[in-house]
């Protein structure tokens, strides 16, 4: 369930809105802004952000050492769900590095996780190696040492086309 559907969502982020433009304005018009005085741009686009994402939380790969614990994260209201180092791990799936959620979430996915909810991660990414080539290692070198600095660019000699290879072992160099 996303906060779209309960339609939650929209009616906060037209306050978040609201708020932003009476903060710029420094001026409160109720009761309602107070708390929020502190609402930065930068929150209110991290708070529309994480609003209008679904939401797919676990805990960060590498981090998922239960119990969990809900903590509360600066003074803003953000809530953030830690292991038993006391690092937050939460993460989102579909919104790398959104760290934090609101309160009731927070609380409701750190008692799902500790009633042994089974986390899938994405595989790790494999690098290949890179096969040593030394005829192309050796091409390569001799056009990079036939580089010249030309106003204000580096410029070769040269030319990079599909020939490239044939071009750089009929150069001579100085």
């Amino acid at each position: 369930m996303t906060w779209e559907t309960v339609g939650f969502g929209a009616i906060l982020q037209t306050a978040v809105i609201f708020i932003f433009r009476q903060n710029q304005k420094k001026v409160h018009t109720s009761r309602l802004t107070e708390p929020f005085g502190a609402l930065d741009f930068g929150l209110a686009v991290n708070l529309l952000t994480f609003l209008r994402c679904p939401m797919t939380a676990q805990p960060a790969r590498y981090f998922a050492f239960g119990p969990y614990e809900a903590e509360a994260i600066g003074p803003h209201g953000w809530w953030g769900v830690k292991n038993k180092n006391g690092f937050n791990c939460l993460t989102f799936i579909d919104k790398p590095g959104c760290v934090f959620a609101l309160e009731a979430e927070a609380k409701s996915l750190a008692e799902e996780w500790n009633n042994g909810k089974v986390f899938e991660y994405p595989p790790e990414p494999v690098i290949v190696p890179r096969i040593p080539d030394p005829v192309h290692d050796a091409r390569f070198g001799k056009y990079v040492r036939t580089q010249r600095f030309v106003n204000g660019r580096w410029v070769s000699p040269i030319p990079v086309d599909k020939n490239w290879a044939q071009a750089v072992d009929e150069y001579v160099e100085t």
